[in-house]
């Protein structure tokens, strides 16, 4: 069982600590911004910080206590009169001698524990950068900072300025019109400060100095410590195999390659997938239909030692049940028996292993085995269920993977050296033979199919009812319960596609919807995923270096006028909604690799960079991070699992608000779909602009589920949300059409005129 502290303990070997140097402790307020915080104290003290949940009683033990140079109370959701949102931490600072600093949650509890009020904020702030006017320069917190600076706020709650006590001393404000809301404090006659802002946030200035200046109180500041140093990144490489004689390595890889120039051309690798595996009852194909994207791997469970993982979730089961767990556990055994180094390739990520989707609801193993949460529901109580399984993975010892930049297909074979198979060298000419006898034709055109009716897509939610979520998630905001919500919405459809209708609904899709971590998945017995997401979750190298490159914010192309998309991609970028909204979701992507890297080596290379799609401009970020050479890629989307771009933040929070406002479960629609490498790397997407085909337990109509959302953040209009939805929508709804119809508009949205 992966306790939540698990992984801090690897990160404190890591370092070397200062000698005889006590740690500050961290309380984690069921926030998603706390290991950015980890990270900031770490590069300022030299020493990672111990983290505690706010309810750990230890902190009401005075000798426990005495380890710590200092505390920091960390963000968090809720309000700090309400003991379930603070923990046991008001007695706990109430005899703690050490100094102390609160940060957001943490801020207005000092407040409110030394006589002031606090209300709520006339205009909720999340995600946004104000100026901060320091009132008191010769507070110590506030050494080395300028007299305005900005800083990236999130709160709907704030220590009122005209019901101060006089133990509460005003250090630094901002201004909204004629109102002057608190951003700095100090408790009078304690070692007790506290800010209101976010100084771990990637946009707000001078938080490492802050920070460092609280070490400094401590007594703890690195030695030698300047603005803007990050620890250096000594990491080993990762070792995803142990070396060894040659004879020892129990397993070879055997390539063949076929060189094709029209194999750049992503649309015709489905002349590969159709001639290898249209036949096939389960199989795996992740597109790279984009040119963002590189690679196309393409598998399934023939072979002597393919095999599946069904999984469906089971809230009776142990709580020590976890299929990653036993996924990462046979990827290890085949690190122990080891592949002959000389055999592997030089460049490509997949080299054999598993390829497949986890679920969102998969969420709930998820957060109970990385987080010690118990408390993440694994379904919704009485819904009708799908056939679909939770989690769904095939091993592969043979596959095929195109790569776009060079035009080479590469047919790959794992044979264990003291007993291959004759059956898979005998697949691999095979399929060799097949692929050079490809002529790079395009497909054939779709036939008008014999369904003529319009087809009727209805959703989970109405446009009245969406819209009546979006106001409670609002209301959920100003009351400080969650910063934003990623609500979603679900568009069924009844009969129409079956069979192979659904391998050519997603040929079509690929067309109409090109993107870079696209896929298709069947599952025998179950249905068929049809994915063009332009989403990356996380991707890790063998290295270890880890990379998420979440999505927030999207407007819809013109196509018809080139000045007008250009004046569109400005519009986004230049959006203060859709830069908050990305901006809460990068904080939260770094602090759940955070959670596991090596503190130092968080970094955002780029921030809310505009990328263009065939329907679509996306504002995207990517965060990238070191792992530590003895966390395997299965134990980092284990622990991060599910992407926070489509939960929102506080995650854990906003997890349980979204399950009370969608009342269904999603299914593998905002999971991930990607694969686990035998040599160390994995690659998985978030599962949006998905369908699934599929049924329900019991019957035998197919069913296809389509889902669509967006972020919900106290700026969003619910009118503009509902439209965003239907933007994102209507591609996947267009190829469904035509492959049912015969038409690409041949459909309509039941409610919708």
């Amino acid at each position: 069982k992966l306790q939540f502290l698990y992984f801090i303990g690897r990160c404190r070997k890591m370092e070397e600590p200062v000698a005889d140097q006590k740690p500050i402790l961290l309380v984690d307020n069921y926030d998603s911004y706390t290991f950015n915080l980890l990270q900031c104290i770490t590069v300022v003290t030299g020493t990672v910080p111990v983290v505690v949940k706010n309810h750990d009683e230890r902190m009401l033990d005075r000798a426990f206590m005495e380890t710590f140079a200092g505390v920091v109370l960390g963000p968090g959701p809720g309000h700090p009169a309400n003991e379930s949102d603070v923990g046991v931490t008001k007695q706990m600072v109430s005899t703690y001698p050490g100094p102390v600093l609160g940060v957001c949650l943490g801020f207005q509890a000092l407040g409110l524990w030394n006589g002031s009020k606090v209300v709520k904020a006339v205009s909720a702030i999340h995600g946004e950068i104000s100026p901060v006017e320091v009132r008191t320069p010769s507070d110590v917190l506030l050494h080395r900072m300028p007299k305005i600076f900005k800083v990236v706020r999130y709160h709907s709650l704030i220590v009122c300025p005209d019901t101060l006590s006089d133990a509460v001393e005003l250090t630094a404000v901002t201004v909204e019109g004629d109102r002057v809301v608190p951003m700095a404090l100090k408790i009078r006659g304690k070692r007790h400060w506290g800010v209101q802002y976010h100084p771990e946030s990637v946009c707000t200035e001078y938080g490492h100095q802050l920070l460092a200046n609280f070490a400094q109180i401590c007594g703890v500041m690195k030695e030698g410590w300047r603005a803007g140093e990050q620890l250096e990144n000594n990491t080993a490489p990762m070792r995803w195999q142990i070396p060894r004689s040659e004879k020892a390595y129990k397993w070879e890889l055997k390539w063949s390659t076929v060189q094709r120039d029209f194999f750049k051309d992503r649309l015709l690798t489905s002349e590969i997938f159709t001639a290898l595996y249209k036949t096939s009852q389960n199989t795996v194909w992740l597109d790279s239909s984009d040119p963002r994207g590189r690679y196309s791997i393409m598998t399934d469970d023939t072979g002597v030692s393919n095999f599946i993982k069904k999984h469906r979730l089971d809230p009776s089961a142990p709580t020590d049940t976890n299929i990653l767990s036993e996924i990462e556990g046979f990827l290890n055994d085949r690190k122990d028996e080891g592949i002959l180094p000389s055999s592997v390739h030089p460049t490509l990520p997949f080299q054999g292993g598993f390829l497949g989707y986890i679920g969102y609801e998969m969420r709930g193993e998820c957060m109970h085995h990385a987080h010690d949460i118990t408390d993440v529901e694994l379904s919704q109580e009485g819904e009708r269920k799908t056939k679909m399984p939770d989690l769904f993975m095939v091993y592969t010892q043979r596959f095929v993977v195109v790569d776009h930049q060079t035009g080479e297909t590469n047919i790959g074979v794992l044979v264990d050296r003291s007993s291959p198979s004759n059956a898979d060298t005998t697949w691999g000419e095979a399929a060799t033979k097949t692929i050079e006898a490809l002529q790079g034709q395009t497909e054939e055109p779709l036939q008008d199919s014999s369904h003529k009716k319009q087809l009727l897509f209805v959703p989970s939610s109405d446009r009245n009812q969406y819209i009546a979520a979006i106001e409670k998630c609002k209301q959920l905001i100003l009351e400080g319960e969650t910063y934003e919500v990623c609500l979603t919405n679900e568009f069924t459809a009844t009969g129409g596609i079956q069979g192979n209708d659904t391998l050519e609904f997603y040929k079509k899709l690929r067309v109409i919807n090109a993107a870079p971590y696209a896929g298709f998945i069947r599952v025998e017995g179950c249905g068929d995923i049809c994915s063009s997401s332009p989403e990356r979750f996380l991707k890790i190298d063998a290295n270890g270096m880890a990379e998420a490159k979440p999505i927030k914010g999207t407007i819809k192309r013109d196509l018809l006028d080139p000045t007008r998309d250009e004046e569109l991609k400005k519009e986004l970028k230049e959006s203060k909604k859709d830069q908050c909204e990305n901006l809460m979701i990068v904080d939260l992507l770094r602090n759940d690799l955070g959670m596991l890297c090596k503190p130092g080596t968080v970094t955002v290379p780029k921030l809310m960079d505009i990328e263009s799609y065939k329907t679509v401009h996306q504002m995207v970020t990517t965060v990238q991070a070191q792992l530590p050479s003895d966390i395997s890629h299965a134990s980092a989307v284990k622990v991060t699992f599910p992407g926070g771009s489509i939960v929102g933040a506080p995650k854990v929070r906003t997890m349980s608000i979204i399950k009370d406002l969608e009342a269904r479960s999603r299914g593998v629609y905002t999971g991930s779909l990607g694969y686990f490498s035998l040599t160390g790397c994995s690659d998985f997407n978030i599962a949006i602009r998905t369908a699934v085909v599929t049924q329900f337990e019991g019957c035998d109509t197919p069913i296809l589920r389509l889902g669509a959302g967006g972020a919900i953040t106290i700026q969003s209009s619910p009118e503009g949300e509902w439209d965003e939805i239907m933007i994102k929508a209507y591609p996947l709804m267009r190829a469904v059409s035509q492959i049912v119809t015969g038409g690409e508009n041949n459909y309509k949205v039941a409610g919708l005129d």
